[in-house]
């Protein structure tokens, strides 16, 4: 989907990961094409930032949430919210992740789960209740930056941002289950 063309314009684009890197230039673009930004993630302070610079570029209101993609309770809450506050959900883009660049085997479990959660689970966490609005509503679009898990690497054994080849990405298995339906 191009974004130098009409084909956000009007459009409701929901995007976690909203306040910084690809998902606050992503936005920004977004806003640009005439698209109403729902802006998702923790810091409050930089989504106020980019929500009103996208309300600025779109001339239609843009809005921010804060979410944290690791806490499913969270989640709900706030996908609550968003449905409240805008009339559909046309695209959602997951940005949000963390990679970490530490010796994999010194890597905390603790560090470990919570880039698990962050990266795996929300992501389809979200893409899930996002899936069913656009399902309800008979349009949509979900896409997704690769997840970044912890990998073992080699001379280094460092924890790289790499995505795994063995994770079938959660919007295709979605697409392959869902083609029927026109979401994509």
């Amino acid at each position: 989907m191009t974004m130098t063309n009409n084909s956000l314009r009007g459009k409701v684009v929901v995007i976690t990961g909203g306040s910084s890197g690809i998902g606050r230039a992503v936005a920004l673009q977004a806003a640009s094409a005439g698209a109403t930004i729902v802006l998702l993630a923790r810091n409050l302070t930089k989504l106020e930032e980019v929500r009103v610079a996208a309300q600025s570029r779109a001339h239609r209101p843009a809005f921010a949430f804060q979410l944290d993609v690791s806490d499913p309770v969270n989640i709900d809450a706030v996908w609550h919210q968003v449905l409240e506050t805008v009339p559909r959900v046309d695209v959602l883009l997951n940005a949000a992740g963390f990679g970490v660049f530490t010796e994999a085997l010194d890597t905390p479990m603790a560090t470990t789960e919570k880039m698990f959660r962050t990266n795996v689970l929300g992501l389809i966490y979200m893409t899930r209740l996002a899936g069913r609005q656009m399902l309800a509503q008979g349009s949509g679009t979900s896409s997704a930056l690769p997840p970044w898990p912890v990998k073992l690497q080699r001379p280094s054994r460092r924890c790289m941002r790499q995505p795994s080849p063995r994770l079938l990405p959660t919007t295709t298995r979605c697409a392959l289950n869902c083609g029927h339906t026109g979401l994509r």
